[in-house]
């Protein structure tokens, strides 16, 4: 009795697989949305750097939105650092890449290109021809026009409506929404 005990007690974490790396950021589509957000109200500055290792500094550092802002990152790893402080314990459905690598190319190649009118928060706008030259969280349509959280030039992240460019297409990442 006292092993199935023990068994039963070492197997218990296995059971449950919670799928957040930053616990104050819910796996949903919403929290996603917060966390950008909170990062656009935060008006913290991050450091523009396309420079590999330093743009996945959010992630290595392990720093999570409602707290801080990565030192560093370039447009695509700031989404996916996004998508890491909801999701960074369970597999890496954006870029493929287990939350170490990925550019604007990958999240093209693993998403779904959903229409505009298909959109939810926590899709990923991206703006250019394949590979793409920018990435932006989409955010939704807050009655004055579709926003997203995009950052892109050192300084704080910044609202904008997507149309800014007319180049565009949203991807979906549905595995991440399914675990729900």
């Amino acid at each position: 009795m006292k092993s199935i005990l023990i068994t039963i007690l070492l197997l218990l974490p296995f059971a449950y697989s919670d799928t957040r790396e930053c616990g104050a950021v819910t796996a949903t589509r919403d929290g996603l949305k917060a966390a950008a957000l909170w990062t656009v109200q935060s008006q913290k500055t991050i450091q523009y750097t396309q420079d590999i290792p330093t743009r996945w500094s959010g992630i290595d550092n392990h720093t999570c939105p409602f707290t801080d802002v990565p030192a560093y990152a370039d447009c695509s790893s700031f989404v996916t650092w996004l998508y890491w402080s909801a999701f960074g314990l369970g597999p890496d459905y954006l870029n493929g890449e287990n939350w170490s690598a990925g550019y604007t190319g990958s999240m093209g190649t693993n998403g779904i290109t959903v229409s505009l009118t298909d959109a939810q928060p926590g899709g990923v706008v991206l703006y250019g021809v394949p590979p793409y030259d920018h990435a932006v969280m989409y955010i939704g349509d807050d009655g004055n026009g579709n926003n997203g959280v995009s950052f892109g030039i050192t300084g704080p992240a910044i609202l904008l409506n997507i149309n800014y460019r007319n180049d565009f297409v949203i991807e979906s990442y549905p595995n991440f929404f399914t675990q729900n």
